[in-house]
This record gives C-alpha cells, structure tokens and sequence, in this order.
C-alpha cells in the first residue's frame, strides 16, 4: 500500500510542529515539512521527514513544495495584511501539483467582510479554499 505524502507548512510553530509530531508517529504517511528556516526543525522531526526549505516569495519554491504532494496541512504566518494572498499561492501551487486534500488553520470570525483584519483575512483565505474544487 503507498502511503500519502502529506506536507505541513508552518512546522516550526506550536501547532504545525505538534501536527507535524503526530503524524510521524502515526507513519502511516510520508511527512514532508516545508519551512523558511530549516535549523528552527525539530531533531526528532528533521529525522523522520523531508525538511524543504521555501521562501513565500518565490512561487517556484511554493510550486516545488507542492509537487507528489496528496494532502496538505497549512499554518501561516501571522501578518497583518496580504496573508490571504499567501493561502491563495499555496491554494494555486495545491492545485497545478494535484494535490487532493487542503487543510487551512482558520479562526472564529472568519469572514471577507469582517471589519478586523484577523477575520477578514481569515474569511478571504477560506474563501479561496472553499472555490478551489479541492477537498478541505
């Protein structure tokens, strides 16, 4: 039986790394981890993943992160403007890689119309999920 790539973005913070964590444990999966900065990986993970460094803003790299990929956990940065403009290159590389299954950490609140920036981006990167015709 082949076992999924799956990749997590953001697998340096608290909730990509656990993520991350569980599903090596689980090795039921191939763990890909796409990060900005490769020494911030944890030993135990950098061990028993492809650790792939790429920059946001360079889509080749975003494409490249993408590629064999079947399902994808997202964690991204916290910025206050332009982070729905970050899922929605991730949602394109997904997309053009044949990627199956997006999952995109999202809040309370999310709406394109909210008046805070936190929900607002949040509800555009939702939006960009959602009409994507991939599962989520």
């Amino acid at each position: 039986m082949n076992q999924p790539k799956v990749l997590v973005v953001g697998a340096t913070g608290k909730t990509g790394s656990r993520t991350a964590s569980l599903l090596l444990n689980s090795s039921n999966v191939l763990l890909r981890l796409g990060v900005r900065d490769p020494s911030k990986v944890s030993a135990k993970l950098a061990t028993g993943a492809e650790v792939m460094k790429f920059d946001w803003a360079d889509e080749t790299s975003i494409a490249t992160l993408f590629q064999g990929v079947e399902r994808a956990f997202l964690v991204f940065p916290m910025i206050p403007s332009g982070w729905s403009e970050l899922v929605k290159k991730a949602i394109t590389a997904a997309q053009h890689a044949g990627t199956k299954f997006v999952c995109v950490v999202s809040a309370s609140g999310a709406n394109p119309d909210a008046q805070m920036w936190v929900g607002k981006e949040h509800g555009l990167s939702e939006q960009h999920v959602k009409t994507s015709g991939l599962q989520y």
